[in-house]
């Protein structure tokens, strides 16, 4: 295996296991799934802790598409340079390296939680029990 797509994999799989630390410290401070009501004060506690799972959650997604994805098409011999995000994906898909549908799921999760508007704490709390 190429020596930067290791590089790339054990990073996210740190970033991962720091996002399952996380979890944990969440999961034993507060009951999951997360409800509504956990929004509706100010609790810096519970707003660091999602604040940092949403940062590592972010960032491990970047280090995939923005890395891994053109050096894995490139790894199995598939011209990925000047090629949409879409092309790449559907290239992915085609080598059963991923699903779109369930890529999109995941961008949709991380694209919602990254606009935490008060008027929509249902949908965020939907997505963020969704991600964990």
């Amino acid at each position: 295996m190429s020596e930067v797509i290791e590089f790339y994999l054990d990073l996210v799989e740190k970033k991962l296991n720091i996002l399952i630390r996380y979890k944990e410290k969440l999961k034993n401070l507060y009951s999951l799934p997360l409800k509504e009501e956990y929004f509706e004060g100010e609790d810096l506690v519970l707003e660091e802790l999602l604040d940092a799972i949403v940062y590592k959650f972010n960032k491990i997604q970047s280090i995939i598409s923005e890395k891994l994805f053109e050096l894995i098409l490139e790894y199995i011999g598939i011209e990925a340079k000047n090629k949409s995000f879409l092309e790449i994906l559907s290239l992915l898909e085609r080598e059963n390296v991923l699903e779109i549908a369930k890529w999109r799921d995941l961008r949709y999760i991380r694209n919602s939680i990254a606009h935490d508007y008060p008027q929509e704490i249902l949908e965020l709390v939907t997505n963020l029990n969704e991600l964990l």
